[in-house]
């Protein structure tokens, strides 16, 4: 479809025309109008199909899986190709997204397969080398030299070889593929090509540019390799990579031998992906068979030579080209080219997919391993944990001391006895104030202070982040034994009785007081919070009861005394004041033996309750350095390999099934 005609305005023709124009000629307004359009139409549609070209060009470098909708699959190969799309899809953190997509196209394909793309791969600035080795292996000897040939032997004088990659497929070389910034495409009428159907890369691999610490460098730079695309005029470039089938090695000397041996590292490939071929005299050096292939293209040329000037060099021709290791590497090219059945795939697509397939499994095996190699490494080692749990005991036998002491003195000071029993009847309203005054500077002061230290210390060491204290991570509150309800006598008064509902109980899920939300163990605080508030009251309503019940009991005395005194004659006023004592006794001994029993119960309960704050505290503490500071293996990521574990065995489930119906 033509580009659509732009808006004509006054600048849009007048800079088209040029000035001397308007100087010294004189046109007709409509025929440089014509002419204007005509030029800028012209202009816009060979930009137009300029960039259409190219990028035509670049997405048929990739296969058309990665970006494309898969074409029809053959019903037979459709459930393996929806297998190797679970892959792709359920493991594709794993997998090797530009083989896979190679592996997928080639599933497309009808019966036996598409295209198997072979790469000779030659060390930087050694490219003419392996296009030498491409001639010899494609070259029909009882030929004439084509055209095809000469660009192959002499790089430099080819069309578009500069800088570039080289593409041999089948075809007519007089017909010139449309130029492509990656590749340089050149037609080859072989038959090797054609009843083969395999497409040859020659392209260069830079030892020294492969990252070292990768994962599967070797294997992605030897089958993925890398071509370069000039991105804009600034001479930047873009990677593209382009993966093939199967990979052939070339090297020059002993120096490309060495070097190869320190890139691969330990590392192997089989056979059937990669071959290794060093350009060396036959005679220099002998290697087992399937190892490494001596190749020697001078002699390799000249055995060509001989063959083409006359039949009679046959014997001359088959020792050369044995002696130039040729016949090895040709049958290297083919053996996995061909299918033994249409309806079987050919070797080396099934290579391929099971090479997939195993390099995901031992990226998914290796996500595992490093997942808990990192696990391991933030769990705080036995050493540390050790010196915390000494210094866990130091603080607990320092705040049970504490306790003990610092309450012999509270209760043995003239503040305490303030709540002498005698002492109530005006003393009544300060046994909340005396009561306070002790919980909050005598009970485990000291020890609150330490647990903050040791929440220091055990954060410090990893053992435990300062979210998980904020999150009640330390144990709080142990909980209350609920008692048996026993009869007990209506008039005499227990410590149950004084005690409120717990409303601060440190359950999960309650709301603290803002005074104690502190990234530390809240035992203690909470503890001394809850006694407060649960006893103190109950202890200063008893003291305001006792003291009214004594009152009211002195005060019906002396009523039934005077009453008996003035309404009898005979009750002489001895004996109604010992009726008055009486009931004043009574009133004042029952309010001393509750009052006493409420102060011992309590400062019995005050002492209990701080044992149990020491000890709920340095349970916690204790639990947070055994359980503490150990790596947790991420759930998401076992989940992805366990899919992903699956995902491939059915794959190769689907593949082995495959193989044997074919």
């Amino acid at each position: 479809m033509p580009p659509r005609l732009q808006r004509i305005t006054r600048s849009s023709i007048t800079p088209t025309i040029p000035i001397r124009y308007h100087q010294f000629r004189f046109n007709c307004s409509w025929c440089t109008l014509g002419r204007s359009i005509a030029r800028h139409n012209l202009r816009t549609r060979i930009s137009h199909l300029q960039s259409l070209r190219q990028r035509r060009n670049a997405s048929s470098i990739t296969p058309t899986t990665t970006i494309n909708a898969p074409s029809e699959v053959p019903v037979e190969k459709r459930e393996l190709y929806n297998a190797l799309e679970r892959v792709k899809t359920h493991a594709g953190t794993f997998v090797g997204l530009s083989r896979l997509g190679l592996a997928l196209r080639s599933l497309e394909a009808p019966d036996s397969g598409g295209v198997v793309r072979v790469a000779i791969l030659a060390a930087r600035g050694n490219e003419g080398a392996a296009m030498r080795l491409a001639r010899l292996l494609l070259a029909d000897p009882l030929g004439k030299v084509e055209g095809w040939e000469v660009d192959l032997s002499d790089p430099k004088s080819a069309e578009g070889a500069s800088g570039k990659a080289l593409v041999i497929k089948y075809g007519d070389e007089t017909v010139k593929p449309p130029p492509n910034p990656l590749l340089w495409t050149l037609p080859v009428p072989s038959r090797v090509l054609k009843k083969h159907n395999i497409e040859i890369l020659i392209s260069s691999l830079h030892f020294g540019a492969v990252p070292t610490g990768e994962q599967n460098r070797v294997q992605n730079a030897i089958l993925v390799p890398t071509l370069e695309t000039p991105t804009s005029a600034s001479g930047r470039y873009m990677n593209v990579t382009y993966p093939v089938h199967k990979t052939l090695l070339l090297g020059e000397g002993l120096k490309s031998l060495i070097e190869y041996g320190r890139f691969t590292a330990g590392q192997e490939l089989p056979e059937a992906l990669c071959k290794l071929a060093i350009s060396l005299p036959n005679s220099a050096f002998y290697t087992k068979p399937g190892e490494i292939s001596p190749v020697d293209l001078e002699i390799g040329e000249k055995s060509l030579e001989k063959i083409r000037d006359s039949i009679e060099n046959a014997t001359i021709w088959e020792e050369g080209w044995f002696r130039a290791g040729i016949p090895s590497l040709s049958a290297w090219l083919l053996e996995s080219s061909t299918a033994e059945k249409e309806s079987a795939l050919k070797p080396a697509i099934t290579n391929l997919i099971k090479s997939v397939l195993e390099d995901t499994e031992k990226q998914i095996a290796s996500s595992e391993q490093e997942a808990i190699r990192l696990a391991a490494t933030s769990t705080v080692s036995q050493h540390v944990r050790a010196e915390i749990t000494k210094v866990i005991d130091q603080w607990s036998e320092t705040s049970h001391s504490e306790l003990r002491d610092k309450l012999d003195m509270a209760f043995a000071s003239k503040h305490w006895r303030r709540l002498n029993w005698y002492k109530l009847f005006w003393r009544a309203d300060d046994v909340a104030m005396v009561t306070s005054d002790i919980l909050e500077r005598r009970w485990l002061v000291e020890a609150e202070k330490g647990a903050v230290f040791l929440a220091g210390r055990i954060e410090g060491e990893g053992l435990l982040t300062e979210e998980q204290l904020q999150a009640n991570s330390f144990k709080t509150l142990p909980p209350v034994k609920q008692a048996e309800p026993e009869e007990k006598d209506r008039f005499e008064v227990h410590f149950s009785d004084l005690v409120k509902p717990d409303v601060h109980a440190a359950d999960e899920g309650a709301t603290l007081p803002p005074a104690i939300q502190t990234p530390w163990p809240k035992t203690i605080p909470l503890t001394r919070h809850a006694f407060a508030t649960r006893t103190i009251p109950s202890l200063e309503a008893l003291a305001q009861k006792l003291v009214l019940q004594t009152a009211s009991t002195t005060t019906i005395s002396a009523g039934i005394s005077a009453f008996a005194y003035i309404s009898t004659v005979s009750t002489s006023f001895f004996e109604a004041g010992a009726v008055f004592a009486f009931g004043t006794v009574l009133g004042l001994w029952r309010m001393q033996g509750k009052w006493q029993d409420a102060l011992r119960f309590w400062e019995g309960e005050v002492r209990e309750e701080g044992r149990k704050a020491v000890r709920g505290t340095e349970e916690g503490v204790r639990a947070c350095v055994v359980e503490g500071g150990r790596g947790v293996v991420d759930e998401v990521g076992v989940e992805d390999r366990k899919v992903a574990r699956e995902v491939v065995d059915n794959a190769k489930r689907v593949l082995l099934a495959f193989e044997q119906r074919g």
